[in-house]
């Protein structure tokens, strides 16, 4: 979930940027191809110290394979993440140059306000259905105890 938030502030500053970018351009009366600037945005592979075949002191040949498989695994999963990173990077800056005039600081603010309220009525309705099943069950059982009660009553008086 820190993930999620955490390229939800990433897209709203990279909007900004672009935001920016685009002020920037047209103080100076200049026109730029903002896809050709976000083409620019390289993403380099990552390459891990796999280790040397021939010299395995450390490990034998099936430790080897594993750890050296796991490795790859890892820095493909770093890769993608930086990858996604990258192209949701490349993404709002093109958002936000593209419709600078049309985003303002305030309706940014309104989705902010939007998402803490959808959070919220998130966390409430798990805590609503176990209280409703609460309250519907000491009815229930208050119901049954007033039964029990006349019953008892009734067997007094004869």
């Amino acid at each position: 979930m820190r993930i999620i938030y955490i390229y939800f502030i990433i897209i709203i500053m990279t909007i900004f940027m672009g935001q920016k970018i685009y002020e920037i351009d047209k103080e100076n009366d200049e026109v730029r191809d903002i896809y050709e600037f976000t083409r620019n945005l390289s993403i380099n592979s990552s390459q891990g110290p796999f280790y040397d075949k021939t010299n395995p002191t450390e490990f034998n040949e099936e430790e080897f394979v594993n750890l050296d498989r796991a490795f790859r695994i890892l820095y493909k999963l770093i890769d993608f993440i930086y990858f996604v990173a990258v192209e949701i990077i490349k993404w709002s800056i093109e958002f936000g140059y593209t419709r600078a005039e049309s985003i303002s600081f305030q309706a940014f603010l309104l989705l902010f306000y939007w998402v803490i309220v959808i959070s919220i009525i998130g966390i409430i309705v798990p805590l609503i259905i176990p209280f409703i099943a609460l309250v519907y069950l000491s009815i229930i059982g208050a119901r049954e105890l007033y039964r029990r009660y006349q019953q008892k009553k009734k067997c007094q008086k004869k």
